[in-house]
């Protein structure tokens, strides 16, 4: 009986120990695990979110770039082909054809009047970038202290396959904010029809 209670007060004198001397090591260090590997993942979660939103932002704004270049070649190849049925100009594809030739292309500035257009300008080895208009909001090659070059680069060529039909491609490229190369492509033929 004697033993009994001596190992009854060593158990509680310990026990006692324990719950007044805190938290072991092991027990801090594995709640502090837990506690970071429950705010990484959601943070981690977010950043890539955001990084897909970035991604979904830049594809869409390429896609209406390369979609206002493509309607800009299609209405000057309208007009073209309209005043060539008139006896008033020599091609459907004029002012067109020769500066955006295959492989390096050209530059349209689709903010220009189709009636007093700029031509299209050949590329040397590459383009030059978009410009961005931080008042108008709208993307072209202008030029004064409105225009910032933007991160994208768009290039229309057109390849002749006969003397009705070319082919229309508009490619724009850009990189992202972590500095990857992204590009978006438009392929399309065109024929020599008013409509």
């Amino acid at each position: 009986m004697y033993q009994s209670n001596k190992n009854e007060e060593f158990i509680h004198q310990n026990f006692q120990k324990k719950v007044l001397g805190g938290f072991t090591l092991v027990e801090t260090l594995v709640a502090i695990s837990i506690l970071l590997g429950s705010i990484t993942a959601p943070m981690l979660i977010a950043s890539r979110g955001i990084s897909i939103t970035a991604l979904a932002r830049d594809q869409v704004m390429a896609a209406y770039l390369a979609q206002d270049a493509v309607e800009y070649v299609m209405a000057k190849k309208k007009q073209n082909s309209l005043n060539e049925i008139l006896g008033n100009s020599t091609g459907w594809l004029l002012n067109l054809d020769t500066p955006c030739g295959a492989p390096n292309g050209c530059i349209v500035d689709t903010l220009y009047d189709l009636v007093q257009p700029t031509p299209a300008t050949a590329c040397a080895a590459t383009c030059s970038p978009l410009k961005f208009n931080n008042v108008t909001g709208a993307y072209g090659y202008g030029s004064g202290a409105d225009w910032t070059d933007s991160r994208f680069t768009r290039k229309v060529v057109i390849s002749s396959l006969n003397t009705h039909e070319a082919v229309l491609e508009v490619t724009i490229v850009w990189k992202n904010s972590v500095l990857v190369q992204k590009s978006f492509t438009i392929k399309t033929n065109i024929f020599d029809t008013v409509l």
